[in-house]
């Protein structure tokens, strides 16, 4: 693939990370407000997980961004 075309795929994985976070975070949210530990303890490992995946994926230096081969 070329540089343009590997970029995209590197934005499209940012991307879906960021939509798991976010529905894993409003499911932490319904569980806390409906008393579910065990649902609130798994909404925030697998928001651990999806959140130590995405910075894996991008790093800022510089201004510029570059993903971790």
């Amino acid at each position: 693939p070329t540089v343009g075309q590997h970029r995209a795929e590197v934005l499209t994985m940012t991307h879906i990370l960021k939509l798991a976070g976010t529905a894993t975070l409003v499911y932490g949210i319904a569980s806390l407000g409906t008393l579910n530990i065990p649902g609130v303890i798994a909404a925030a490992l697998v928001l651990n997980v999806i959140c130590g995946a995405l910075l894996k994926t991008t790093e800022v230096k510089n201004g510029k961004v570059h993903s971790e081969k």
